[in-house]
């Protein structure tokens, strides 16, 4: 931490922080993406799985 500036005379550090945040919005379409296709897909396995009832 740097040493604080003459001009404050109660010695004392200031911190700053800076803080930024992107959305890849690529990543979140490839996201978006393979739950669409993985519910699809389990959502077939699932359909087929149940049992078909006949009525005599």
């Amino acid at each position: 931490m740097r040493d604080p500036e003459p001009a404050n005379i109660s010695g004392e550090k200031v911190q700053r922080h800076v803080f930024k945040h992107e959305i890849n919005w690529g990543h979140v379409a490839v996201a978006v993406a393979v739950i669409v296709v993985a519910g699809k897909l389990l959502g077939e396995e699932k359909d087929e799985e149940e049992p078909t009832r006949t009525e005599l």
